[in-house]
């Protein structure tokens, strides 16, 4: 994953695990982020695929889904 470090992107992305963040406003810093990741053997860029998908499970998974909206319910609840 190559994605701008803006918003909440840094909780998708794990710097050199699973990807890398760069500044949208960076020109050279973005260029730079490119370069990093065509850097990479084919190895580490499978590695660093399979692990976004393992977060992506991890993150995105009904189990924790279901809790998010239980959680959100209970938390509305309490505020009525």
């Amino acid at each position: 994953i190559l994605i701008s470090n803006v918003g909440d992107h840094d909780n998708l992305v794990e710097q050199d695990s699973n990807g890398y963040l760069f500044d949208p406003h960076s020109i050279s810093d973005i260029a730079s982020t490119i370069l990093n990741f065509c850097s990479l053997s084919r190895e580490d860029r499978i590695k660093m695929s399979k692990e976004s998908r393992r977060k992506a499970e991890k993150m995105f998974s009904k189990d924790r889904n279901r809790q998010l909206s239980n959680d959100a319910a209970t938390h509305c609840d309490r505020n009525h």
